[in-house]
């Protein structure tokens, strides 16, 4: 299941021209969902998807019969991806800092990324100093919204301006 954030409007998921950033948990998803927002009245800057967990980006899509009989989980993109529009998007994936020390957690990232350039998008990782700061939302209260707007902006595909001043 995809969190959105409150009040998205679902043409937004088809505007390949609004970037979008991935990451992980509900919560993580409304701060950055605030810092898409912050000090600028016109319009967001991104938008911010979130998933249960760095896996969550798939689930059992059908089931299967093994050799021997058993009946199998068969794993897939979920169908809330088919929500948006991937191709020519731009995407950043936003998973915990602990990324850079799990390899969980990057083959997990490098298999959504791998999916989503074979729809279409254009796919950056955004990264930041394992400290205090595991997740996006403890990064963006430690480091503050210019600091992450500039890094969000510089890890984005071709590097898009959202920058933090209106």
């Amino acid at each position: 299941m995809l969190y959105l954030p409150p009040g998205c409007d679902h043409i937004v998921l088809t505007n390949t021209e609004l970037p979008l950033v991935i990451t992980e948990g509900e919560f993580k998803t409304l701060a950055l969902s605030r810092l898409a927002g912050w000090n600028n009245a016109h319009t967001e800057r991104f938008l911010p998807i979130g998933i249960a967990g760095v896996f969550n980006w798939r689930g059992v899509i059908a089931k299967a019969t093994s050799p021997d009989g058993q009946r199998l989980n068969v794993k897939g993109p979920i169908a809330d991806l088919n929500w948006i529009a991937w191709h020519g998007r731009k995407v950043l994936i936003a998973f915990d800092a602990d990324a850079g020390t799990k390899e969980q957690v990057r083959f997990a990232r490098a298999e959504l990324a791998q999916h989503l350039r074979r729809r279409g998008a254009s796919v950056g990782f955004y990264e930041w100093a394992l400290t205090k700061s595991k997740g996006i939302d403890d990064h963006l209260a430690t480091v503050g919204p210019e600091v992450v707007l500039d890094e969000i902006g510089r890890a984005l595909p071709s590097s898009v301006s959202i920058g933090g001043k209106s």
